[in-house]
Parts: C-alpha cells; structure tokens; sequence
C-alpha cells in the first residue's frame, strides 16, 4: 500500500502572452523545493494529467539545479498535477495531485515543497512516536538470483552507544541492535535507531547471511532507504561470515583475516581517478569475502569477474589515500560498472580530535559524510597565515589559481581537462552562490569545502559543477562586546 503525502501548493495566474492568447493553449511554471539539502531537486519530476480530455497522455518535466519549471503550449483546461521523487519513489510514498485550471493565453503557477525528513520519518514509521534523535532505516530485500523479493528474511543492525556513566563519570561503550522481518513484498522498516551514528546492516535468510554495509542516518534526512539483496543459493552459513560485532569491533577498519573466498558469476568494472581527474593505476581493488582481486591499470581502469552475486562491499585501497568501501549490487552473469573517486590527505599527521561543540554544524557534518571533498578547518587557515584566499588553496588538491588579487580565479584541474572554456569554479558563501575568490580575507573564513570533479559533488550543486565547486562557510560575528576603536568594524574577529 502507498503512502500519501501532503504536499503545500500554491496556484497563481499570471499576465497572459499575445501569442497564447490567440490560440486554446496555456503555459504552466513553477518550483519544487525541497528541505533536505543531501538531494537533488533535477531527480524530481512534475506530471500532469488532462481531466476532460479522451486522451490520457501523462506531460512530464523535470526541474532544473534549482527546481524551477516550465511547461508550455498547454491545451486550456483542467488538469490533474503529482510530483515524485526517487526518494519518495523508494519509499512507496506518493504526494496527493492537485488540480489546476490551464487558462487560455494565460501562465499559471504552481509550486510544491516536498517532505522533510522528520516527515519522512514519521510517515514511514505511521503510528509511532519517536522521541528526537531517533531515525529510520526502510527498503527491500531482494533475492539476487531470482530478483524475486526474499519474504521473511531478516535485516539486523548494529551499533555503537556511549554515555557517561553517571555513578563513575567514566565513558561506557555499549554495542546495540535490532532486527525486523521483510513483509510479503520484501518491505522492511526499522524505526528508532539513532541518528548520526553508523548502523552496520545484514541481510540474514534461512541459516545464511550477506555481507555487512554501514549507513548513516542524519537528522535531517530522517530516513535512509537501503535496499539490499543476497544469493541463498552460494552464499555460505552465517556462522562463515564476519559477524556484524566483528566488524564493529574492528571500528570499521578493513580487515582481511578469515575473509572467506567465495565465487559466482557477477563482473564489477570502472575507473578509479583522483581529485585532480586523473587515473590512478595500481590500485587494489576487490570484494569484500570474493576470491578475486585485482589492480587498475595505466588509464585507471579495472575488471573484476567470478564474483558472488547480491550487496557486497566493493574495497579500494592505495598507499597514501584512505580506505574506500562502497556497496555494489551484483547479480549473476551481468556485469555492473561502478567509478571510485579517491581523496589524498596531504596532512595526515597534522589531524587532531577536538572535543568541543563547533557551532559551523553543516560544515562539521560534511566533513564527517562527504569522503568526496576536501576541507579546510578554522583552525587549519589560521594555521596557515595566508594573505589571500587563493593561498589557502595551497593544500588543496584538484584546483589551479590564476591571478592575483580582485583578478584572482579558481578552476578544477579535471574541468580545464574536460570544458576548456571553463573560466571560474562555482563559489558558494554560507548557502549563496555567484562569489568570487577573494571577497574575503582567510581571517573571516571559519572553513572550506572544495570539490574539483564534478561527477562526485553533493547533489545540491548539480548544474553548477562544471568548473568545481568551492563551499566557503564565514566565521561567526564575535559575542564580546568589541572594544572601543577609531574606526567601526565589521563584526568579524
């Protein structure tokens, strides 16, 4: 069954162009917004539907990086109009249509906002009231040879809690779970599990497990959606496998003791390339528990063959760069293509733990999830000194500054090699795009982030990827009061 959703709507005609209006059509156009800022508006799309009309031909358009859209030569009369999305979609939740009125020669307007994540939340979890913090984690399991959904199968998940004992002031690490059962359709639900920490997820059917894969749940997403799938016919007991407290305890560092080595007929393919575009050869890369491994070549490619169908766990490792694990979807005798994007940290012994609350908390989170981007901390520009913003760019791989001063721009390396006529990366200053380099000096900066290829940018940036993409986040005014001063500042320290 499908949930609905309620979605604000908002109709507005507008002045009527000559030419619509001597002909029987109207125009429509208008925005998707959307609350959570890890998703794209461009995956969303807007239908209509003709009330009136014999035909039943559904108009469907998508809107652009910004959610504007538009839709002309519309034949006048009513019309029944849905959004959906690919998250909306995965969940089997659905938005109610609205109908509007296409007025001859004339625009109407219709805007839609689509569900928070604690709408989400709690439309998934209908009937329960989960207190703040808490998450949820929903999608389907699949058998992989048949791709058939796997009927009382069951995901569990794991955990690490601390808290502070109140008795002893000492740190206490407890590991937590939970288990729910797939529906008849494979459907799954697990409601209340925290936020922003990593939950390990196993998919376990009839004596047998599947690989373990890690998500995340922030709070403002609210729900996660992680379909997964496994091959009951090769895969070995679950008592073989790595068990989820295993991996836990291993602070989800890779580990390759007692791996097992396990064969089937899936093929992985893809490129492995470094932030500056380039290919990196001599990369090792294997599945998780398979028996085959093997290395990228010269142009960065790899192949990897006779591998277990279902979600495993893709492993890429370099000297110099950090681990990646990713989750890929096999199946038997197809072949998948999937493209790893590695980030070299040129200051590994530099890094430190600070247990203090920062109060730049969308930057902070960024840093934690995005393994895609560099970042640069408060106290790493104040480390540096430098006189320019472009100097910050320094440790930062990827990009090339050109100019000095006003004149100064910034362009990914990967964007000069792929659209030459690349002239400036796209600078965005607490949420506001349309900045250049050096607005600012670097004492005003509380951090950066940078992401020079454009395939691998956070969704909110599509469409203005194409030249890199720079993320400034300003310092906070200072609380003190300022002392007396000849002339008046600026609020910055």
């Amino acid at each position: 069954m499908r949930i609905l959703l309620i979605a604000a709507t908002v109709g507005v005609p507008l002045l009527p162009p000559t030419l619509a209006a001597q002909q029987r059509v109207g125009a429509l156009q208008g925005s998707v917004r959307e609350k959570i800022d890890s998703r794209s508006l461009r995956a969303a799309s807007v239908s209509l539907v003709p009330v009136e009309s014999e035909s039943s031909r559904t108009i469907s358009v998508r809107p652009d990086a910004k959610g504007q859209f538009h839709v002309d030569a519309l034949p006048a009369g009513r019309y029944l109009v849905q959004v959906s999305s690919p998250t909306l979609d995965s969940l089997e939740m659905s938005l109610p249509a609205e109908q509007l009125e296409i007025e001859p020669g004339r625009t109407s307007r219709f805007d839609f906002t689509l569900p928070s994540g604690s709408g989400l939340r709690d439309a998934v979890c209908h009937g329960l009231k989960l207190e703040e913090g808490k998450a949820a984690v929903a999608g389907r399991v699949i058998n992989a040879d048949t791709d058939r959904p796997l009927a009382g199968a069951d995901v569990v998940a794991a955990w690490v809690h601390n808290f502070i004992d109140k008795k002893t002031l000492n740190i206490v690490t407890q590991l937590r779970g939970a288990s729910v059962r797939a529906g008849p359709n494979g459907e799954y639900r697990m409601c209340g599990v925290p936020s922003g920490v990593t939950l390990s997820l196993q998919l376990q059917y009839e004596g047998r497990a599947g690989a373990v894969v890690r998500v995340a749940v922030s709070e403002d997403d609210g729900v996660a959606v992680r379909d997964l799938s496994m091959s009951p016919s090769t895969l070995p007991p679950a008592s073989a496998l790595d068990s989820v407290a295993r991996v836990l305890s291993v602070d989800g560092r890779d580990s390759t003791r007692e791996e097992l080595q396990l064969v089937g007929t899936a093929t992985i393919s893809g490129e492995v390339r470094a932030l500056t575009g380039e290919p990196l050869p001599e990369v090792e890369v294997r599945v998780r528990d398979a028996r085959n491994t093997t290395v990228t070549d010269s142009t960065g490619k790899y192949t990897l063959t006779g591998l277990p169908a279902g979600t495993q766990l893709l492993v890429v490792r370099k000297l110099g760069y950090p681990l990646v694990e990713a989750p890929v979807e096999l199946r038997p005798a197809k072949s998948v293509t999937r493209d790893v994007l590695l980030r070299r940290n040129p200051v590994l012994d530099t890094m430190r733990v600070v247990g203090t609350r920062t109060e730049y908390t969308e930057f902070e989170r960024n840093r934690r999830t995005n393994v895609n981007g560099q970042f640069l901390t408060l106290e790493e520009i104040d480390k540096m000194r430098a006189d320019d913003v472009a100097d910050l760019f320094i440790d930062i791989l990827g990009f090339s500054v050109f100019g000095k001063g006003s004149q100064a721009r910034i362009v990914s390396n990967a964007a000069l090699a792929r659209h030459p006529e690349c002239r400036n990366a796209t600078i965005v200053v607490n949420g506001s795009p349309g900045w250049t380099l050096n607005n600012f000096h670097p004492s005003q900066i509380a951090g950066i982030e940078a992401y020079a290829d454009e395939t691998f940018v956070p969704a909110r940036y599509e469409g203005e990827s194409k030249c890199g993409v720079i993320v400034i986040w300003m310092r906070k005014p200072d609380k003190k009061p300022m002392a007396p001063m000849g002339l008046s500042g600026n609020g910055y320290p």
